[in-house]
């Protein structure tokens, strides 16, 4: 009986251990810069336009999935939201393609040994702690990270934040996934 009540107590165990696992963010979103976006007012309403909100634009220029578990991982694809009091009013999709171009691109440099190219495009040097390695493809081992550049958003009304998700699955076909959010602050030129 009493081995009976430890191997449900060691069951018990195990499967929060595994829940605990399974709820850990297998991936983390790194952004640069990283302090926040700028959002410039690219339409505003009147002179023509009359919206109820002006348009804005930011730009993501460099983006990180790293994989922060201990397995290797398969980054599937992600999403850019551009939110504004909780509600999404942009949704951007980043198609694994474009990660795997960045990838292309990222190895090229670094065939080159021209690691200067590295943090001008892809903002290495802030974006990613040193003992982070560049992946080679959209599976990546522990410890590895994907990159994709340059993304352009034209957002009707002003976002507060930018959230990014990504999402994958390791070798046994689980799910995994991660997040980050970056705050947004609005710039007027001066001209304008």
């Amino acid at each position: 009986m009493i081995t009976h009540g430890c191997l449900l107590l060691l069951f018990a165990v195990q499967s929060e251990t595994a829940q605990e696992r399974a709820s850990a963010p297998a991936l983390e979103v790194h952004f640069a810069p990283s302090e926040f976006l700028v959002a410039h007012t690219a339409k505003p309403v009147g002179l023509g336009y009359q919206g109820n909100r002006a348009y804005y634009d930011l730009v993501l220029q460099a983006l990180a999935f790293v994989n922060v578990s201990d397995r290797p991982l398969t980054i599937e694809g992600g999403w850019i939201d551009a939110v504004a009091d909780g509600q999404v009013l942009l949704r951007q999709a980043i198609a694994p393609d474009e990660i795997q171009r960045a990838l292309q691109s990222a190895a090229a440099m670094v065939q080159m040994n021209f690691p200067a190219a590295l943090d001008v495009q892809f903002w290495l040097g802030e974006m990613l702690p040193a003992d982070v390695t560049l992946g080679r493809s959209l599976t990546l081992q522990p410890n590895a990270a994907a990159l994709v550049d340059d993304y352009y958003l034209a957002v009707r009304g002003l976002p507060d934040e930018v959230r990014v998700s990504v999402s994958g699955c390791d070798e046994d076909g689980r799910e995994v996934a991660g997040e980050g959010v970056i705050p947004v602050e609005s710039y007027q030129l001066a001209n304008d």
